[in-house]
């Protein structure tokens, strides 16, 4: 059964060491037959979580409107992260996926 993959490199560099990973899990993952969409999120506009829990009242939608916004719209609440903390922190902030 073919399943969507989204990879999010947090790769500053573009052909670094992490995003030749990002590269050979996508190969990877085409090669078995699935929907792959690679999204290089260190060239996106992506603000920092306020912690003002809007998400928590508003179906998960965020009060700031930045690249993230589209970014959310493709999750699917399943995750490997190749990215630093901190770009984990900054995307992710207090918001969490729906059980």
């Amino acid at each position: 059964m073919s399943k969507r993959v989204l990879i999010l490199s947090g790769s500053p560099r573009i052909g670094g060491n992490s995003d030749i990973l990002c590269d050979e899990f996508m190969r990877g993952a085409i090669e078995s037959g699935n929907q792959v969409e690679k999204i290089n999120v260190s060239r996106k506009k992506i603000d920092y979580c306020m912690g003002c829990y809007y998400c928590q009242t508003h179906n998960g939608e965020c009060a700031i409107k930045d690249d993230m916004t589209e970014i959310r719209k493709l999750d699917s609440g399943k995750r490997f992260f190749n990215m630093t903390l901190e770009q984990q922190e900054q995307m992710l902030g207090s918001w969490k996926p729906e059980d």
